[in-house]
């Protein structure tokens, strides 16, 4: 009997070790202030992005890669088999003109939003189909073009004549 109660009583004893552990880590990590706290890493706060806004419309943002070299542009999406949500790859041109695309080895569907010099959408292509080589252009001279998920211009209601932001980590500036 009498080992049964020296177990109990050292299985009590840590019991109470741990709980007064974590009482006290709770307590000191609360009188810490946020900025003392160890913050985690967001990459996606780093990242360049852009931002759709117009009346009587939550804000739509997307992380965006850039794309603005001709080797970038020739390799765009192509042999992805996934896009995260809300995330896309933003073309930018030196100067406005007649854009055309193909989703030539692109294996997912997507948008694509074409922007004039002041970010204004003007043309959107829907639900691009995959691995095809058929031209998809602009409507009139773009300067920016935004790849995104296919079916996404929809569902966010993005439509010709809305207007967006594009914040770049790196400048903060409209390139």
């Amino acid at each position: 009997m009498y080992e049964i109660s020296k177990i109990t009583f050292n299985g009590t004893l840590r019991f109470f070790k741990h709980l007064l552990f974590h009482l006290m880590a709770f307590f000191f990590s609360s009188c810490m202030s946020k900025s003392e706290l160890p913050q985690k890493l967001d990459n996606t706060q780093k990242q360049p992005s852009i931002i759709f806004h117009s009346e009587n419309k939550p804000e739509r943002s997307f992380f965006v890669e850039i794309a603005d070299s001709p080797e970038e542009q020739a390799q765009g999406l192509m042999y992805r088999t996934s896009l995260p949500l809300n995330h896309g790859m933003l073309f930018i041109f030196p100067d406005e003109r007649q854009l055309s695309f193909w989703m030539k080895n692109t294996f997912i569907p997507l948008d694509m939003i074409f922007m004039n010099r002041n970010f204004e959408v003007i043309t959107i292509v829907k639900q691009a189909i995959p691995k095809t080589e058929t031209p998809l252009r602009s409507v009139f001279p773009a300067k920016y073009v935004l790849e995104i998920s296919g079916g996404l211009t929809d569902q966010y209601h993005i439509v010709p004549g809305e207007r967006a932001i594009f914040k770049n980590s790196k400048k903060n500036s409209v390139p």
